[in-house]
C-alpha cells in the first residue's frame, strides 16, 4: 500500500505524523498541567495557611503558659486576661487548621482542641486563686498536673506544625521534582518526533525520488 502511495501522499503521512505526535504531546502537557495546578491550589489553600496556623497556635500557647506563670508570680490579675486573650488565638488558630483540613473532632486534632479547651478554663482557675496567694496543697498539686498537662499540649502543638511544615516542603519539592520531569519529557517527546518525521522523510526522498533517477541514469 506505501508504494503504491504518491509522492505527494507519502510526504503529506509524514507531516501528519509530526502534527499528531507534537498534539499529543501537547494533549499530555495539558493534563498534567492540570494536575500540577491542582497540586498548587492545594498548597495555596491548604497546607501553606495550615502550617501559619500551627505556627501561631504554638507561640500563642507560649505565650499563654508564660503569662499564667507571670500571674503566679507577680499577683497581676491582668496578666490572667492577657493569656486568656492568647488562649483564644490558639483556639482560633486551631479551629482555622480544622476547618482547612477538615478534620473531624474524633481525630488528633481533635483531641488536642479538647486536651487545650480543658487545660485552659482549668488554669485560669488555678492561677487566679494562686495569685491571690492561695497555696494549700489541693492547689498546688492541680498546678503540677496543670504544668505537665501544658508539656503535653505543647508537644502535640510542635509535632503539629512540624508535621505540617513537612508536608508542605516535601509537598513544594515534589511539585518541582514533577514539572522538571514534565519538562524533559515533553523535549525527549519533541525529538522522538521529529525524528519520525525525518526517517520517513529520508526514506520517501530515497524510496520514490532518488532510486528512479538513478534508474534512469543507469538506463542511459
Amino acid at each position: 500500500m506505501w508504494r503504491k502511495m504518491s509522492i505527494t501522499q507519502k510526504i503529506m503521512i509524514s507531516g501528519s505524523v509530526l502534527v499528531i505526535g507534537y498534539f499529543i504531546s501537547m494533549v499530555i502537557s495539558f493534563i498534567l498541567g492540570i494536575h500540577t495546578e491542582g497540586r498548587l491550589v492545594h498548597v495555596s489553600k491548604v497546607l501553606f495557611p495550615a502550617s501559619q496556623q500551627s505556627q501561631i497556635a504554638l507561640a500563642a500557647f507560649d505565650e499563654q503558659v508564660k503569662l499564667y506563670k507571670d500571674a503566679v508570680m507577680t499577683g497581676e490579675a491582668s496578666a490572667i486576661e492577657t493569656a486568656q486573650a492568647k488562649a483564644d488565638a490558639v483556639g482560633k488558630a486551631l479551629g482555622a487548621i480544622a476547618a482547612l483540613t477538615r478534620e473531624t473532632k474524633s481525630g488528633g486534632l481533635g483531641e488536642t482542641i479538647s486536651s487545650f479547651e480543658a487545660f485552659t478554663s482549668t488554669a485560669k482557675d488555678i492561677c487566679t486563686k494562686m495569685s491571690t496567694g492561695s497555696t494549700d496543697e489541693q492547689t498546688m498539686n492541680q498546678a503540677a498536673a496543670l504544668s505537665k498537662q501544658s508539656e503535653e499540649i505543647r508537644a502535640r502543638l510542635d509535632a503539629n506544625a512540624q508535621g505540617y511544615a513537612k508536608e508542605l516542603h516535601a509537598e513544594l519539592a515534589s511539585i518541582a521534582s514533577q514539572t522538571r520531569q514534565q519538562r524533559y519529557a515533553n523535549v525527549a517527546a519533541f525529538v522522538v518526533v521529529v525524528i519520525v518525521a525525518v526517517v520517513l522523510m529520508a526514506a520517501i526522498v530515497l524510496g520514490s525520488v532518488q532510486r528512479p533517477i538513478r534508474a534512469t541514469v543507469d538506463m542511459i
